[in-house]
């Protein structure tokens, strides 16, 4: 599960877009398959937060496949006695999946996230 830090600048970033009629899917993937049910996603997102949009997407997968997504979005983690210590980036796709801009997820601003042009760009993102 993403630090709460992080949730609420993905929720920040949902209301940039939705002031502007944009949509995108916003898509929180766990690294702590083991951990981390669908259930727990869900109780943790929706009621922690209030996320109730249908635009919020909560995954989880099986341990090898979570490892290889890590890979591929060069998200470095590791296990430390029960906890997972880990980097937090947003990344920006587009409607293909492909990679168009990745922020490290502490960085104070998203801005980089917005398209230049609102009205020319239709955006997904996935964390």
């Amino acid at each position: 599960m993403s630090c709460p830090f992080t949730t609420r600048k993905l929720i920040k970033v949902e209301k940039a877009l939705k002031d502007n009629h944009l949509e995108a899917e916003l898509i929180i993937v766990t690294l702590d398959p083991r951990m981390d049910t669908p259930a727990k996603l869900n109780t943790y997102y929706r009621k922690g937060f209030g996320i109730q949009s249908p635009h919020w997407h909560f995954l989880r997968g099986k341990s090898e496949d979570t490892h290889a997504l890590a890979d591929f979005l060069k998200i470095t983690f590791e296990e430390i006695d029960e906890h997972i210590r880990h980097d937090n980036k947003f990344v920006l796709t587009d409607s293909t999946g492909s990679i168009k801009k990745t922020i490290d997820g502490w960085d104070t601003e998203l801005s980089g996230l917005y398209p230049q042009n609102w009205r020319a760009s239709r955006i997904s993102s996935m964390i």
